[in-house]
């Protein structure tokens, strides 16, 4: 006798489950977990929110790019403190990862029934979550700490709702208009967490018919929805105390110091085709260190580092293979919706040129690969899938034991240092800066973060920053250790940053380490050595910069 099969809506939620696209959710999320709870570090985006929960300091605002962010953070990770399950940065971290990868995990589901409701079937969905999932826009953000995963998934659940309301069998011009203004909601609550996930109004015409597009009271309804977005970014800014003007500015462009957002900027056509070119390559294969056709150009003429810059070539050409093919396909069968979608992932890229790789910019991009894929041949977009997989896990996984073997090593050296040392970088934060114990002085840091209502304001908050952070770092610390400070691009770097800011107080190539100088505070045959000032250097920079001060106070 042959088993029963399960029938009404229990049986339908028991074939739901058994279904290939679920099945490819769960392989991909335990990807997920594996890249995330083996990693021993993390993007300092994420940890820079861990101190103020550990500390109990209380919700609070943050920038207009991640205003909320803060605040949704701690109400998520400080029950975690109360309760003492996390007392450290290090556990927090862990808790924080925890949260992500669920975060991850509900993108990808809402992302399946975006693609249910749209009526594809369970091979080409099962397909199309593959590509997704193998992207870097996603696979990473779920994996790392990083703060637009969070509201990704608010603004990928509401389309899902909305599109389950808009092409559910009968439904009525009223149906979709609703299911525009959740869409729309669910897009401006994620833009109050983090700002440029508001270009997900590009994504609408995905899950909505056309025709809610021309209703013009749910548009004008739509419009009141989204004017929160400013309204609030504005309204709060004037109740911490900015000027109305400064508080505009300051929403419009996401942050306060203008000088670091406009950091190695360029001009001229070709800074505005190049993102559009090579941007989105990079939403689907992450290529770790490239800073630029420039540095890959010199190397692939005979400079240092050819056979890198030829693997990095190779697969950024095939990534852009795959883009271009998709919206070649796209524009072939007139998927308007497609195509606009993709060109809303432009935006940000082609604005803000010096940084079109820059990951969280393309964290929508396996919802429009999603969509521009699952018409296509399963098979192709199974193996494309599979390709991008292997870019985007196989070094990582590779690396892991020499990773883990870096991080050994580097809590040896800061268990040695203590809490009276510094750490000085041309950059934000050191290699695994939750477990640092001592202070940090940052060069671009302390220039980038500082504020102010007017230029010389943000300037002279910045000169302050940096010249006292080097004054702590040389004058008042145990020791003074680095990792960067030695290398050839320290000086071309700090000169960069001195010049874009107008930084004349100290010259910042004093602080260059030269190795016959450095004192290696990391054992013999560390594969990341740190290094540390002598005593005589620290002494002789701590005079010099302690005389900058004198001389730059009024």
């Amino acid at each position: 006798m042959e088993p029963s099969r399960p029938s009404g809506e229990g049986g339908a939620r028991a074939r739901d489950l058994r279904a290939p696209d679920v099945g490819v959710i769960a392989a991909w999320w335990l990807v997920v977990l594996a890249l995330g709870f083996l990693r021993t570090d993390y993007t300092g985006d994420g940890l820079r929110h861990l101190p103020p929960i550990l500390a109990g300091s209380g919700p609070h605002l943050g920038e207009p790019r991640w205003l909320l962010f803060p605040a949704l953070l701690y109400g998520l990770l400080r029950p975690f403190v109360a309760l003492g399950l996390a007392t450290s940065a290090a556990g927090l971290a862990r808790v924080m990862m925890g949260a992500t990868v669920l975060a991850g995990l509900g993108y990808m589901l809402a992302l399946r029934a975006c693609l249910v409701a749209r009526g594809f079937d369970a091979r080409h969905r099962a397909a199309a979550l593959a590509l997704a999932g193998a992207t870097a826009g996603i696979l990473l953000p779920s994996s790392d700490l990083m703060e637009p995963i969070f509201g990704a998934a608010i603004v990928v659940g509401g389309l899902a709702w909305a599109a389950r309301r808009a092409w559910a069998p009968g439904a009525t011009p009223a149906d979709h208009r609703r299911a525009l203004l959740v869409a729309v909601g669910a897009i401006t609550a994620a833009a109050l967490v983090y700002q440029g996930l508001v270009l997900a109004l590009g994504l609408v015409p995905l899950v909505v018919p056309r025709e809610a597009l021309r209703d013009r009271r749910g548009l004008l309804l739509a419009a009141l929805i989204l004017a929160i977005v400013p309204v609030t970014m504005v309204g709060t800014l004037v109740a911490a105390g900015n000027g109305v003007g400064h508080a505009v500015g300051r929403a419009l462009q996401g942050e306060e110091n203008h000088f670091y957002s406009s950091f190695l900027k360029k001009s001229g056509l070709s800074a505005r085709v190049v993102p559009v070119l090579a941007g989105p390559p990079q939403g689907l294969v992450a290529l770790g260190d490239f800073r630029g056709f420039n540095g890959l150009i010199a190397s692939l003429r005979g400079g240092p580092g050819r056979r890198e810059a030829l693997e990095t070539l190779a697969t950024l050409g095939f990534a852009a293979l795959l883009v271009w093919v998709g919206v070649a396909a796209a524009a072939r069968r007139r998927d308007i919706a497609v195509l606009l979608a993709f060109a809303s992932l432009l935006i940000l890229p082609v604005v803000r040129c010096q940084q079109y790789g820059y990951l969280k910019f393309y964290i929508f991009l396996p919802v429009v690969a999603a969509f521009a894929a699952a018409p296509a041949r399963p098979l192709v977009t199974g193996a494309a899938a599979l390709a991008l997989l292997v870019l985007n896990t196989g070094t990582t996984f590779a690396n892991l034991p020499a990773e883990r073997r870096v991080a050994r090593e580097q809590a040896a050296v800061y268990a040695e240092a203590g809490p009276r040392s510094c750490w000085l970088t041309t950059a934000w934060i050191p290699r695994y800066s939750f477990r640092w114990p001592g202070k940090t002085c940052a060069v671009l840091g302390s220039l980038g973060s500082a504020g102010g209502a007017t230029d010389a304001e943000v300037l002279a908050a910045g000169h302050a920053a940096l010249t006292g952070c080097l004054e702590a770092c040389f004058c008042q610390s145990s020791s003074v250790l680095t990792e960067d400070m030695t290398t050839v691009g320290a000086g071309p770097a700090m000169a960069d940053s001195a010049r874009q800011f107008r930084y004349t107080a100290f010259d910042l190539q004093q602080l260059l380490l030269p190795p016959s100088r450095a004192e290696v505070a990391s054992a013999a045959g560390a594969l990341v050595p740190v290094f540390r000032y002598s005593a005589p250097d620290q002494r002789r920079l701590c005079e010099s910069v302690t005389h900058a001060r004198a001389n730059a106070s009024p």
